[in-house]
């Protein structure tokens, strides 16, 4: 249990990182870059993305199997997911830094604008390619500390990276070619993280664990590739969804229009990554439970849990529509803020419509039943991208928007209808008891939030954050009498009751 908490404590204190270096160097790198090479930046790093899927899931099949063989406390085994991991992801890392080189040498006009020299991007992208082959390679040493157990001595090393980072670019960006500076930066960053990932790695298992590739097999790789293939379709479509806009409205529009959806998107990925955090515990339970066959303490878990954290997501997504066009305009400019109002609320539907649900891949995965997302996971992913592109040339960029929420509202349904069914409760039973309790508080929240936004503008962050403070704590005081049951609130105040006493001890 300690290690569990203190592994979700770290979780969290890298969320939180991640978080104010975002909202302190995003102005920073937006107007260091200018329009154009920043949607080039948004645009490269979602082919990034979908480049990353190259390892046909393999990343969470090696976390798997490192906890397995570790449990068992099989050394050989160990050695020989490592040895086979380096061998296959070595190989599909060559391949990522081959196409990359060959688009440096044969296709950087293609990011050039039309009056710009085609030399920097030829280099930026040769970067690129560098920076991903030492990625899949790293990525072998991460995914094994987690199967370890060890999220927090993984989380600080990237703790330390981000700050670093992020005051390297702060002092230095704007003294060279800043799309250059920012991919080596990110480069030699990524590349220092994950060999002290592998040193870790080493030292966690002493002797018993090389960093060779002379232990390698073919028949396990076999088996852990069938273990893989259904995490790689459910990751293929997820990051189709998510990487497909930038490059529409880069193609289309051009990649200066790029940071007017990627400001607004940058929000709502905040708060999804908040969603993950509180969410990431609970595999484990579920899957014990399910084990046990103790179905309906299964489904009450999983509907109290989505209650909780439908609880703390929805106000976000209402503060983000209400005030996230003002926050963009005082964060990065007015222009900015000004095209986010009409995109912010398709934004954030799109990426936080699923947190109605918060558990349910955690709980399908769990339970070994993931194979439905990979099947409604490809479909949703090919309508967004077609509603998205038929949309565009008639609605700019919120006609993107538009296109990739749609298949959003329908999956988040038909996931939640299948979700329901295994445990056992009717999808009615659920939206009322996780979703409906907290309804009129949000209502009155967004109220009050808004009035309150009349009354004092949102031109500064300090008048910003008493609009939030404000609507929030009448939300959390109606959540309390109206959304919790009378046990839940004597279990709170119980907690509350002995934390204080505990600290009255301490002082």
């Amino acid at each position: 249990m300690w290690r569990l908490l203190k592994n979700t404590g770290s979780n969290v204190a890298l969320l939180i990182v991640k978080l104010a270096v975002t909202f302190v160097m995003t102005p920073i790198i937006v107007r260091a870059l200018g329009n154009y090479d920043y949607g080039i930046w948004e645009m490269v790093v979602a082919v990034v993305g979908y480049m990353g899927l190259l390892d046909l899931g393999f990343k969470p099949t090696i976390s798997r199997y490192a906890a397995k063989f570790n449990a068992e406390n099989d050394a050989r085994q160990l050695q020989v997911l490592l040895s086979t991991a380096m061998s296959f992801l070595g190989l599909v890392g060559g391949a990522a830094l081959i196409a990359f080189a060959l688009a440096a040498a044969l296709f950087p006009h293609v990011l050039a604008p039309d009056d710009g020299s085609t030399g920097r991007y030829a280099v930026f992208l040769l970067i690129i390619g560098l920076q991903l082959f030492a990625a899949f390679l790293g990525n072998i040493a991460e995914s094994m500390l987690e199967g370890l157990q060890l999220y927090y001595v993984k989380n600080n090393v990237t703790i330390f990276n981000s700050l670093t980072g992020a005051v390297i670019t702060y002092a230095f960006i704007h003294r060279f070619d800043a799309l250059i500076f920012l991919a080596l930066l990110n480069g030699i960053g990524t590349t220092s993280k994950f060999m002290t990932f592998y040193l870790l790695l080493k030292r966690a298992r002493g002797d018993s664990l090389r960093i060779t590739t002379r232990f390698r097999s073919m028949a396990f790789l076999k088996e852990t590739l069938g273990f893989s293939l259904k995490s790689f379709v459910q990751g293929l479509a997820t990051s189709v969804e998510s990487n497909a806009a930038p490059l529409i409205i880069g193609t289309v529009l051009g990649p200066a229009v790029v940071v007017f959806y990627a400001l607004p998107a940058a929000l709502a990925k905040q708060v999804r990554s908040l969603m993950w955090t509180l969410t990431h515990a609970f595999m484990p339970l579920f899957s014990d439970l399910h084990a046990r066959g103790q179905r309906e303490r299964l489904s009450s878990v999983y509907i109290a849990a989505s209650r909780m954290v439908v609880g703390v997501i929805a106000p976000a997504m209402v503060l983000i529509v209400l005030i996230g066009p003002d926050f963009i305009a005082r964060w990065v400019g007015p222009e900015y803020g000004a095209r986010a109002v009409h995109l912010l609320p398709f934004v954030v539907c799109t990426f936080l419509l699923p947190g109605l649900n918060p558990f349910s891949s955690r709980y399908l995965t769990a339970t070994g039943q993931h194979g439905y997302l990979a099947k409604i996971g490809p479909a949703s992913a090919i309508v967004s991208i077609a509603t998205s592109i038929a949309l565009v040339h008639r609605f700019d960029i919120e006609g993107v928007a538009a296109g990739a929420m749609l298949p959003v509202l329908a999956s988040t349904f038909l996931i939640a209808r299948y979700v329901c069914a295994q445990l056992g409760v009717s999808v009615t039973r659920y939206f009322r008891e996780a979703v409906g309790s907290i309804l009129l508080p949000l209502g009155v929240m967004a109220a009050v939030a808004w009035q309150t936004e009349r009354m004092l503008g949102a031109s500064s962050y300090a008048t910003m954050v008493a609009i939030a403070a404000c609507s929030l704590g009448v939300y959390v005081l109606l959540a309390l009498a109206l959304a919790i049951s009378r046990a839940e609130r004597t279990a709170i105040l119980a907690r509350l009751s002995s934390w204080s006493i505990g600290a009255g001890r301490q002082a």
